[in-house]
């Protein structure tokens, strides 16, 4: 099977963990003419009129952060804010250096200059209204911030106004180049972790950013805490030339993927592949073997993808819970499927539930026929 975290990985990002311990490194950037931002707001990143991801000069992202961080001067300005073009510096009464600093980490280089994250909760709304008019117009507000050409080099040209488009990560992952899909999911990653862990988890002061973003200090015990990923089980079970799916009690019925769950406190990986596969599907597996991950931040998830052989397919059935219907599939209709042949309803690109369905299909049948040759069951 392909990398299944192909969509991101490309040696043309580099996150360059070595320079993180220098303690003045995001300002330095932050004061670096060549640095760019990637503003993010929950799960969502600005995009030019064509769709692309936009990274954003320093003074752009400061005008965002300075107006999130202070709806109502904006507000009272009396003017169209700092989301319009035009307007080149932030608002008079900006937040000092050191409440910047906690909306601002490093995450890397991209083709070389320096791409710092941050983190905007709010600034997708603020900049399609800026003025707090619920009834304001924003069309006469989207401004023109060039994005990355298409080969992938580094903006030439960015523009002084801040972007008023914003996308999804679900929207734009399938669409961006590979080395901005992995600077995007890292991104929103560490963004929901910047927001959500502002006080230490021990004695709950208040914990302050360090190591250019990627930790906290806590300012009363000292004490330091991490990112949290969530490592989740994703399986592709097979019986000889079939493959079992389940079709999960919150999507349409037609919606078919494979098994899923997070790995329990002090299970092995394998362990909880055949816990979930036994729980969803009532198939104890075998053969349990390692085919890839993804980095999926909602929240915060790592999927680690495996293939595992049922030892009874006549055991399986749904749990009637979680999971309403399970079903076994030959190559010959997960490839119709992907065809739009069959009115089945798969996981779609990038997802590593795409690589483990897909790559299983395009293999061979074991009888060594072609599987676009095989026949529906």
């Amino acid at each position: 099977m392909e990398d299944a975290s192909a969509p991101g990985t490309v040696a043309a990002f580099d996150r360059s963990a070595d320079e993180r311990t220098d303690p003045d490194l995001i300002t330095r950037l932050i004061a670096d003419a060549d640095t760019r931002v990637l503003l993010i707001d929950a799960d969502r990143a600005p995009v030019d009129a064509a769709g692309a991801l936009v990274l954003v000069p320093v003074p752009v992202a400061l005008q965002v952060a300075a107006a999130i961080a202070m709806p109502e001067a904006s507000k009272d300005r009396g003017d169209r804010g700092p989301f319009v073009s035009g307007a080149t510096t932030p608002d008079a009464a900006v937040p000092d250096e050191a409440a910047m600093r906690e909306r601002f980490a490093f995450l890397g280089r991209r083709h070389g200059v320096a791409v710092l994250l941050a983190a905007v909760p709010g600034a997708a709304e603020l900049a399609q209204d800026p003025t707090g008019d619920a009834g304001a117009d924003p069309r006469g507000t989207t401004p023109t911030v060039p994005a990355a050409s298409a080969d992938g080099s580094p903006i030439s040209d960015p523009g002084r106004t801040p972007p008023a488009a914003w996308a999804t990560l679900r929207a734009l992952h399938p669409a961006v180049a590979a080395p901005d899909g992995a600077l995007l999911l890292e991104a929103v990653s560490l963004a929901r972790w910047i927001l959500d862990a502002g006080h230490c988890a021990f004695c709950g002061a208040e914990a302050r950013l360090t190591t250019g973003g990627w930790a906290r200090t806590c300012t009363a015990c000292g004490r330091e805490h991490f990112p949290r990923t969530d490592p989740a089980v994703i399986v592709a079970v097979t019986d000889g030339d079939r493959l079992l799916l389940g079709s999960n009690a919150m999507w349409e019925q037609r919606r078919y993927s494979c098994f899923a769950g997070f790995v329990e406190a002090g299970e092995s990986l394998e362990e909880a592949v055949r816990r979930e596969v036994k729980e969803e599907s009532g198939i104890d597996v075998e053969r349990v073997a390692y085919a890839g991950s993804q980095a999926w931040p909602f929240p915060r998830s790592l999927m680690l993808g495996f293939r595992a052989h049922a030892r009874d397919a006549r055991t399986a059935h749904a749990d009637g819970e979680e999971i309403l219907d399970v079903r076994w599939f030959t190559r010959a209709e997960i490839r119709a499927a992907y065809a739009g042949e069959l009115d089945l309803l798969l996981p779609g690109k990038p997802s590593i539930a795409h690589e483990l369905i897909s790559g299983w299909a395009a293999e061979a049948d074991h009888d060594g026929a072609d599987p676009a040759a095989g026949e529906r069951g």
